[in-house]
């Protein structure tokens, strides 16, 4: 059976877990080549592109080099570990973790330098749950749904 051309690993995690510097990391290394850029989001946000357009974010290599992306929210969205295994079961996942309480409070503080959050820590902890409210229900219903709040 021929290779269907696209990644041969992916790396999941969560955010502010790590996922760029070990993508830099690993594309550093002569047998590893980079997909068009780290995040391509095709199997959340892009899923309604054609599998031609996500395969055109990688290059075309010899067969003793290997290629990946890595898109952090790939770890939370609700249909993207379905749509990676249909199209791509022999795909190496690399995942990432980092200490909840640490990565939330190293989020808060990056959302808040680019502006996307003016409550407090304590607030935006508390506001949490609204945020999600119903979130995770609307992309399983509508899987062309992005939701920023379940992003972040």
């Amino acid at each position: 059976m021929k290779k269907l051309k696209g990644p041969d690993f992916i790396i999941i995690g969560t955010q502010k877990g790590g996922t760029n510097s070990l993508y830099n990391y690993l594309i550093q290394h002569p047998k590893v080549a980079p997909a068009s850029g780290k995040e391509i989001h095709y199997f959340d946000f892009n899923f309604d592109k054609k599998l031609d357009w996500y395969q055109s974010q990688f290059a075309d290599v010899a067969p003793d080099i290997i290629t990946g992306e890595g898109s952090p929210y790939y770890l939370y969205h609700p249909l993207v570990a379905r749509r990676v295994c249909d199209l791509y079961p022999e795909v190496k996942l690399i995942v990432l973790l980092r200490n909840p309480a640490e990565r939330a409070i190293s989020h808060y503080y990056w959302e808040v330098r680019i502006g996307c959050e003016n409550l407090s820590l304590a607030e935006a902890i508390a506001a949490e749950s609204t945020r999600l409210a119903g979130e995770t229900e609307k992309i399983l219903n509508d899987g062309t749904y992005y939701s920023f709040n379940h992003q972040h």
